[in-house]
């Protein structure tokens, strides 16, 4: 992982892995992926985590550019289902989230769409909205 990270940004991530919890931690840090990420994305710098979004029209972009972005998304903040063979991505930003349906409705891939109040959040209640989609049945 670390390989293919210096790969693509130049630099090494930090790496925590638990085994406990089953998951594996990535820092990244440094210009060039600061430059990557305002040259695709927007948000407000008083409220990052709720107004991040792609900052053109997603139908703008490559194929290439919305498969990889989606994969990330997913990556970032998502998670397999392997016994329901589902596919699920939840953010606290509305419109990242309709960028995400929009992409794959673009793809043909049906989906789900919940929102929701998480009445636990650190700073208080929030929104939250969750695409989900699920393997076809044959």
């Amino acid at each position: 992982m670390s390989e293919i990270s210096f790969k693509l940004f130049g630099r090494r991530p930090s790496v925590w892995l638990n085994k406990s919890e089953h998951y594996l931690f990535l820092r990244f840090g440094g210009i060039e992926i600061q430059k990557i990420i305002k040259r695709y994305l927007y948000f407000c710098k008083a409220d990052k985590t709720h107004s991040i979004r792609l900052k053109q029209r997603e139908g703008s972009y490559s194929r290439d550019f919305v498969r990889g972005f989606a994969a990330g998304l997913v990556a970032s903040d998502g998670s397999v289902g392997v016994s329901s063979r589902s596919v699920r991505f939840s953010v606290t930003s509305k419109r990242l989230v309709q960028q995400y349906v929009s992409i794959l409705n673009r793809m043909g891939v049906h989906v789900r769409f919940y929102e929701y109040t998480n009445k636990h959040g650190f700073a208080g209640p929030y929104k939250m909205y969750t695409v989900e989609t699920k393997a076809e049945t044959t």
